[in-house]
């Protein structure tokens, strides 16, 4: 999955998305530094999410995921959508979509009305480094070992103004509509989806990388 961006782009600011496979395939529209944000998350969700599909290449060396955060209605599923899953680490946790065939992680949303997806950069068929915009590393509390210096702990409050305009914006366009995860009308998710166990949590939190 590493192209140049040259040969991703579909046309300017957007970037084909394709699984390990290459049995699920899509695209992510208007992918610039002023219409999302590009972020690294530490947090122990993100690496739970990773442990729990046990394919390479998603995490760092200090449990860092790349995100390129965006809103719903510029991603879309153009082949193998069959293969789309959807996990929840506890009964009211964020949906976490992937694909059934490799194991390649999609992106995190919090619900149907909700106008944000987290793309995780590993679906993208580029170079992780060419995802546009400055990368700010978040909830480094939670990394494994000493991350970076310019991690910050929790969410710095540059990065949570920035999130919050955007929303605020996406909410006004109705940036989750269409949607290729939800069925917004009813409030259900339209691919198939688990509630993990405490157990089977709590099992791959205990790992160390």
């Amino acid at each position: 999955m590493s192209q140049s961006t040259e040969s991703a782009s579909i046309q300017e600011g957007s970037f084909r998305l394709r699984c390990g496979c290459g049995d699920t395939e899509g695209v992510a529209k208007n992918v610039t530094p002023r219409s999302g944000a590009h972020v690294k998350c530490y947090c122990e969700d993100c690496q739970t999410f990773a442990r729990f599909l046990d394919t390479s290449g998603i995490l760092d060396e200090y449990g860092g995921t790349r995100i390129f955060q965006l809103p719903p209605a510029r991603v879309q599923i153009t082949k193998g959508r069959e293969n789309v899953r959807c996990i929840r680490l506890s009964p009211n946790g964020t949906y976490r979509f992937y694909t059934d065939c490799c194991r390649t992680p999609i992106g995190n949303m919090k619900g149907p009305r909700f106008p944000f997806i987290g793309l995780i950069c590993a679906f993208m068929d580029t170079d992780e480094s060419e995802v546009p915009g400055k990368c700010r590393g978040v909830f480094g509390k939670d990394a494994i070992g000493d991350p970076p210096g310019d991690v910050a702990e929790s969410i710095p409050a540059g990065v949570a103004l920035k999130a919050a305009g955007l929303l605020l914006w996406w909410w006004l366009r109705r940036g989750h509509r269409p949607n290729a995860f939800f069925d917004v009308e009813e409030g259900e998710v339209a691919v198939p989806v688990d509630i993990m166990s405490l157990e089977e949590r709590d099992e791959l939190r205990g790992r160390s990388g």
